[in-house]
């Protein structure tokens, strides 16, 4: 038998011998209690069950001579179910730049659920990601380039009650400033080298004036 959330699904084999009567059902019962299931397949759920409860489940079959014995009994325990977690979201910067790459990550939404990661003010879906078995997801975003100023993350799912849920995430994006791809550093280092160059072309020129400031004599 499988548990479950005050149930268990019990499951068998049918008997190699009917008695020369089709078998027409089955009835599972579970102990303590009298909860029971019946069908016609080789498999059903007994519901009703109590959380956190051993319970043993015995089948017989049935046709038209009667009921069978009971089949030797198996154990189960029924689950616990764990409470709810609140969803939640957090954002690894909130001051990002225009264009910017962030990781989102999430939590307490349904496993396996659709979460959709939306940018306000002006509403654009960045992406769509799958929540794992715990409902959790880890995902990196990119920012639309030119979108600056005060805007909102919003990651829009499904929480663990099958409810709708909303989580906002503020952000402050920066503008960025545009990268022409012109390296500075030797620009600034052939800079300084003519500046030196001409403190010393204008030093010489001044010693050779200053040597010319007599008329030759005779």
């Amino acid at each position: 038998a499988a548990p479950g959330n005050t149930e268990a699904a019990v499951s068998w084999t049918p008997p190699t011998n009917d008695g020369g009567s089709p078998i027409t059902g089955y009835t599972a019962t579970a102990t303590p209690g009298s909860a029971t299931c019946t069908t016609t397949t080789t498999s059903c759920t007994v519901t009703g069950l109590t959380n956190g409860t051993d319970y043993t489940f015995s089948v017989h079959a049935t046709n038209t001579n009667g009921n069978s014995t009971e089949s030797t009994p198996t154990t189960t325990t029924t689950t616990t179910p764990l409470s709810p977690v609140t969803p939640g979201a957090s954002v690894d910067k909130t001051t990002p730049g225009s264009g910017d790459n962030l990781e989102v990550s999430g939590s307490g939404f349904m496993p396996g659920s659709n979460v959709e990661i939306w940018l306000y003010s002006d509403p654009a879906l960045l992406t769509s990601i799958t929540a794992d078995d715990t409902g959790a997801f880890t995902v990196t975003i990119t920012l639309p380039e030119g979108v600056t100023g005060a805007h909102e993350l919003r990651i829009i799912g499904t929480d663990q009650n099958s409810g709708a849920v909303t989580e906002v995430l503020g952000l402050s994006i920066a503008e960025t400033l545009p990268n022409t791809g012109i390296d500075l550093i030797p620009l600034l280092v052939i800079a300084s080298l003519l500046i030196a160059a001409g403190v010393a072309l204008l030093s010489r020129g001044k010693a050779h004036s200053d040597g010319l400031s007599e008329s030759p004599r005779v």
